[in-house]
Parts: C-alpha cells; structure tokens; sequence
C-alpha cells in the first residue's frame, strides 16, 4: 500500500496494487460493526473505488515500534495477537499487524495500516513469522540485554540464522520450535489453533517481565509554575513536553489537550507509559524517540538527540512546547544559537522554557527566541526562570510526505542485526 498524500488532516493510501476495492468495502463494514475493532483500527473510509484509493484521519504524534519501551513491546503484541484472533472470526487474515504498523494514541494502541489483513489466508505465515522474527525475537534478546542499549534497533527483523548467534542455544531451540510448529498448524488451516498458541507463549514472555510504574509526586514548588503553563495551554490542541519536569506537568494537567513525553531516559518511560496505562490516562503518550534519519550523523553521546533530526520534527511538531532547558540543551553539540532555531520548529505558536536561575543565559536564550517569536517574557519562579516565546513568525514549513515512514523494512534488517551483534560483543 502507497501513501500517495498527507494533508492537514487526511492520508490517502493506494490499495490497487493489493486487493480489489469490493473487499476493502466489505472489511469496512466488518469493522464499522465490531467496537473492539473500532477501537484499535484507525477510522478509514473509500475516498475512491475508481482509484481504488482509501482515506483516513492523519494520527498526531507518531511513535514508532523502534522508538517503543519494553512494556510498549509486550502491550502492542497482545494488541496485534488478540486483533489477529478477532479478525479471523470474520474470515479476515492477518498479515501484518506487527509493532511497526502501530502507534499509541490516547491510552490505546492503534493500527494505522488498514491493508494488515485481508480475505488471503496464505498471509497469516507472513504474520507468524513477522511476530516470531520481530516481536518474540526482542522479547529473547530483553532475557540477555537492557532495552537502552538495543537503541532503535528494537524490535527489528531478525532471522533465526542471526538469532542463534545473540541468544543461548536452548533459548533459540524453543523459540524455533515453537514457530515452525504454529507455521504446520497454519499449513493444516488450524489458524485459530495457532493464533491461540501463539497467545499462549506471548503470555509467557509477559509473566517473565517485571513492571514498574512510575512514581508521580506533586512536589509543592512546582504547583505554581504548573499551573501557569495550564493556563497558557488551556485553549490549544496539542503539547510537547520535554524533560521529566514538564512530563510530571502533563500529569498534573487537567487540560484535555493532547500532549506528548519525550524523554532520553528508557526506564523512566516505561515506568511513565505503564503509569499512564493504569491510570487509565487517554491523553497523554510517550516515547524514547530515535533519529531515524540522521542516526548515523550524530554522536551516541548528545542528550536529545531525536531533536535534531528533521523526521522527528515532521512527527512532534505541535503547538506548544515545553522544554526542561537544563535537562535537555546538550552543550557538546549545538550552540546556543542554533539550539534555539531548532526547538523553535517544533513550535506551531508558543514555547515554555524552564531553567535553573541564571539571569545572563536567560537573556540570551531571550535574545535569540526574538528571531522567531513575536512576544517573549520572563517569570520569576523561585529558584527558576519560566521563560514564555508566543507568536511563531518563522517561515518555516515541515514537509509531511515521510510521517508515516519508519526504519523496521527487510532492505536494512542485515545491518541492523549486524549491529546487535556488535552491541552484545561489546556487551560480553
């Protein structure tokens, strides 16, 4: 399937080259049917059945299946597992509804590739094998190596040739065993026998994993500088929050706008992500982002590295931002200057910086947001400066044309498991 435009609103996708229309009607009238599927599969329409072309709403703040914490990982399987199970009593065949083709969208996990399934059983080995190669295969390597450390090659592609070679050799025996049985049962056209297995050693690897939620404390200093934010973002339609700081702000928040946490630190957003799944928060998600297009260019080292990537801010790019300066300007990569016009992109209209006092820095953050905002000022927080740029005037324009690109594709999985490899020596 081909996105063949991103509007302000709307993606268009080309199904031509797939199935005929008629079934994409007819899946449609399953779904528009069916709540649970409702829930989980992105609204989508037939915009044309002479271009055999559908539509469906543009997703705000994509997060990508590299990008995914552990309990990300474990969530979205089940999501695609028991999504898969559904489907089938339809007469529907999953083919690929994997982590990549889903993002998390208030408090839930939604796909946003409508051509994952189809009337084909043939695809559902495409499925087992993609959940084994992909999910079941992160799942091992988390038994031997700290998320942190995998980077953006989580939950990538990899073949039991290469498999065999970053686990132990009973762990991969299993593991190989079990797929090639699920595969025979899908040979006898025993799917719902092996969707249910498949569930079964999922639920196993759940077990196995130990959850921590993220533990929220309104300290009382900060009260009033929240507050003031909520103030300022109470009319707008989405927020960036960067930094623990302005991430426990979004907690704290009763503005049902929609924000999104960005934070370097792996542990903490699982333990936020699992904190926002308990407490049932719909408006809120979170994600360690990777520079997915200029990952090679920059050093392993800078804080925030996400940011300085143009495909991140054709995802993040929202209408407020706020940013922990302290937590997040890296010194050893960009200066001052060119900090400041990278994060003003990311803002649609109004930036929030929070920084310990210093009065010659604030003044010269001041200085350069003048470049880009019309209306700048500055509060006095106790042991803080809130510094608030309004009024973005810089003409610059994101081109939306890769939003829903991600780097999870066959081409790159030989050197992406070149690099796990690497990554477990150096371990070792």
């Amino acid at each position: 399937m081909t996105i063949i435009d991103v509007e302000k609103d709307i993606v268009l996708r080309d199904v031509s080259d797939i199935a005929p229309i008629i079934d994409y009607e007819k899946m449609l009238a399953v779904i528009n049917n069916n709540e649970f599927l409702k829930k989980i599969i992105v609204e989508t329409q037939i915009n044309s059945k002479e271009k055999s072309t559908l539509k469906h709403r543009k997703i705000k703040h994509i997060i990508h299946s590299s990008e995914f914490t552990e309990s990300m990982a474990l969530d979205v399987t089940k999501t695609a597992i028991d999504l898969s199970l559904e489907l089938l009593n339809y007469g529907i065949y999953a083919n690929d509804l994997l982590a990549h083709n889903f993002t998390l969208e208030n408090g839930k996990w939604i796909l946003y590739d409508f051509c994952s399934f189809s009337y084909n059983p043939d695809g559902l080995k495409t499925q087992i094998r993609g959940t084994f190669n992909i999910s079941f295969a992160a799942f091992e390597l988390m038994k031997i190596i700290k998320r942190n450390k995998l980077k953006h090659y989580f939950l990538n592609r990899i073949k039991y040739s290469r498999l065999i070679k970053m686990i132990s050799f009973p762990n991969w025996l299993k593991w190989y065993i079990n797929m090639k049985f699920i595969l025979m049962l899908v040979s006898l056209k025993q799917h719902k026998q092996a969707l249910m297995l498949m569930k079964k050693l999922y639920e196993g690897y759940n077990k196995q994993y130990k959850r921590t939620v993220y533990n929220f404390i309104l300290k009382t200093e900060n009260k009033k500088i929240y507050d003031y934010i909520e103030k300022l973002v109470s009319e707008n339609t989405d927020v960036l929050c960067l930094g623990q700081f302005m991430g426990d702000w979004a907690l704290y928040s009763n503005t049902p706008v929609s924000k999104i946490f960005y934070t370097d630190n792996y542990t903490l957003c699982d333990e936020y992500y699992n904190y926002l799944i308990k407490n049932e928060i719909k408006n809120i998600s979170t994600a360690v982002f990777q520079p997915l297009s200029a990952d090679e260019k920059l050093n392993d080292n800078i804080k925030y590295r996400a940011l300085y990537d143009d495909f991140t801010k054709n995802r993040l790019a929202s209408s407020f931002v706020l940013i922990d300066f302290d937590e997040v300007y890296d010194t050893k990569y960009k200066t001052l200057s060119e900090f400041c016009c990278i994060i003003s992109g990311y803002a649609k209209d109004c930036v929030v910086i929070k920084l310990r006092k210093d009065k010659l820095l604030a003044g010269r953050i001041q200085d350069e947001m003048r470049k880009y905002f019309e209306y700048t000022d500055c509060m006095d927080a106790g042991i803080y400066y809130i510094l608030v740029e309004k009024v973005n005037i810089s003409s610059g324009k994101l081109k939306n044309i890769k939003y829903y690109g991600n780097d999870n594709r066959s081409k790159d999985a030989k050197k992406q498991c070149n690099a796990i490899l690497d990554i477990i020596k150096q371990k070792v």
